[in-house]
């Protein structure tokens, strides 16, 4: 009898760490599903802007004569002593960082590590700059979740 109730505890506990470890193996893939959707999403930013890069300071200086200048990348010009090549170049490579936030935040929401990167970039002053500057360029969301790290720091 005593081995009858043994076997069936045994047998309860032996279940219940197959249950556990179906729910961890279900948790584990959604966060890989949702890792290889941001992934893609900033592949194909990658592969949609990688033809116009190289072309982005001739065009950025044609469109200024029409449109005026763009504030970032003067900003950046004036600030750090940049020639219009590097400014738009580093406005291009921090666009890049901030939209690959934004999609980490469509598609996992709030995390720690976000919030740490976040916080992290935005200590220095040439991302904080072009976060006042673009920032209504991104999601709505997104726009007040850093802007209360922003206030909360």
């Amino acid at each position: 009898m005593y081995l009858d109730n043994l076997n069936k505890w045994l047998t309860l506990l032996a279940n219940l760490g197959v249950l556990a470890g179906i729910i961890f193996l279900a948790i584990e893939i959604g966060q890989n599903t949702a890792a290889i959707n941001r992934q893609a999403a900033n592949d194909r930013i990658s592969r949609v802007m990688a033809p116009y890069i190289r072309d982005i300071p001739e065009i950025y200086e044609k469109i200024k004569v029409v449109d005026g200048a763009e504030p970032t990348i003067e900003r950046f010009k004036s600030i750090y002593s940049l020639n219009t090549q590097e400014a738009v170049s580093w406005a291009a490579f921090l666009q890049t960082n901030w939209r690959a936030f934004e999609t980490d935040f469509v598609f996992i929401g709030p995390t720690d590590e976000l919030r740490n990167s976040i916080e992290f970039m935005l200590v220095f002053p040439d991302n904080q700059i072009y976060w006042d500057d673009q920032k209504s360029t991104f999601d709505f969301d997104f726009v007040n979740y850093v802007d209360h790290l922003v206030s909360s720091n």
